[in-house]
């Protein structure tokens, strides 16, 4: 698959980055962003074009776990995993989701802050 790739950038410098897949939908994703001083993020995705990882230039990665619920996607989990991890650790969980009793609107089941 060919991907044709762009960026938008305001008048602070910022730009988001963006990719057009060759594909039917035509449906734009965005794929990362960098700020005025270099800051940047990039997102990744999954076979089903969904988010599952941004890495950010701090070198923080996180991973974002989504499942159908419904027919639709629903955010489950996100995790933190260095970007490029010196050993084989497993991922710190943030935050997790539930849903809440009528199961139409997910709760959070775990936090923490960091």
């Amino acid at each position: 698959m060919h991907e044709r790739c762009f960026e938008l950038a305001d008048d602070q410098g910022e730009r988001d980055l963006f990719v057009l897949p060759d594909s039917t939908h035509n449906i734009v994703r965005l794929v990362g962003q960098i700020d005025a001083n270099g800051n940047w993020i990039t997102i990744s995705n999954n076979q089903r074009q969904l988010p599952e990882r941004v890495e950010d230039s701090a070198g923080r990665g996180f991973l974002l776990a989504v499942e159908d619920h419904r027919g639709h996607p629903l955010m489950r989990s996100i995790a933190m995993q260095p970007a490029e991890p010196e050993i084989d650790t497993d991922p710190e969980l943030l935050v997790s989701y539930d849903d809440d009793a009528s199961g139409t609107w997910p709760r959070s089941a775990t936090a923490r802050a960091t």
